[in-house]
């Protein structure tokens, strides 16, 4: 199927959220790069190895929330592609408190903010990232919720 810039038909505006979520979009007629400096596809492919390395108990299911997010997204469901990634980024947390528990023997209390404050407490993340984290989980949180949407 060929898509042009100005076609805004259903199947236009998934094939441009698939486009997207590979790197590319529509542009004088041509499939282009949207890559800036950061890679989306190498991002997303060092995110499932380390996902798959990682220790976390709920890797499997932390990994389906986020394939799960990304199929919705390109269908244009963005209320439920934001709610499987915040499932994906309470469940990296929540599962990263467990084994620092485990290993300080301490616990970081209830609720996602408290969770995260302890990992900075406890020097695994510093506190910008605890704050970059908060900003993510908000904003995941925010697009999360029904409300007025065109999508």
């Amino acid at each position: 199927m060929a898509i042009t810039e100005s076609e805004d038909t259903e199947e236009a505006r998934q094939l441009r959220r698939s486009l997207q979520l590979d790197g590319f979009d529509v542009s004088d007629g041509k499939t282009v790069p949207i890559e800036g400096p950061i890679s989306v596809t190498e991002e997303k492919s060092r995110l499932l190895a380390n996902l798959a390395a990682s220790s976390l108990p709920r890797k499997d299911i932390i990994a389906k929330h986020l394939k799960d997010a990304e199929n919705l997204f390109s269908e244009g469901k963005m209320h439920p592609a934001m709610g499987q990634a915040r499932s994906a980024f309470e469940a990296g947390v929540e599962d990263t408190v467990s084994l620092v528990e485990i290993n300080t023997k301490r616990k970081a209390g209830s609720g996602l903010k408290n969770q995260l404050q302890f990992l900075s407490n406890e020097g695994f993340i510093s506190a910008d990232e605890e704050q970059a984290f908060l900003s993510a989980w908000g904003f995941l949180s925010a697009g999360a919720h029904p409300g007025p949407s065109t999508r």
